[in-house]
């Protein structure tokens, strides 16, 4: 059990990691599944997105299963997408990407469920 000492060092190492990230710009995660869209937000002012990395595809067993018929066994059919959400979003506070094969190229057979992992910062403009 923690103790409330140990709860208030957590809870004061959160903000501090908080105030890092925002300081040193660390990467956001977004993350959506075929179909869906994903969303990237800068809230704070005078900020915008910078995309770092993207990628579409099927990377995980663990993420986007909607007990259909697709098929989850092709993991590792993904391919690196970052120019094509730098070109749509970089530069804005905030941004909607559709997750879907006609915004990506497809690197999976068929019928393979797909989603996307975006990695973004925060930066001044």
């Amino acid at each position: 059990m923690i103790s409330y000492t140990g709860t208030r060092y957590l809870l004061e190492l959160f903000v501090f990691l908080l105030v890092i990230g925002e300081t040193l710009a660390l990467d956001r995660l977004a993350y959506a599944c075929e179909g869906m869209q994903v969303s990237m937000l800068c809230g704070d002012t005078g900020k915008v997105i910078s995309v770092t990395s993207a990628r579409y595809g099927r990377f995980s067993r663990n993420v986007c299963l909607d007990n259909d018929s697709h098929d989850y066994s092709h993991i590792f059919c993904s391919q690196n997408q970052t120019n094509v959400v730098s070109a749509l979003c970089s530069g804005r506070f905030f941004c909607q990407v559709p997750v879907s094969s006609n915004t990506f190229r497809n690197p999976c057979p068929p019928n393979v469920y797909k989603h996307a992992e975006i990695a973004y910062t925060c930066s001044a403009r």
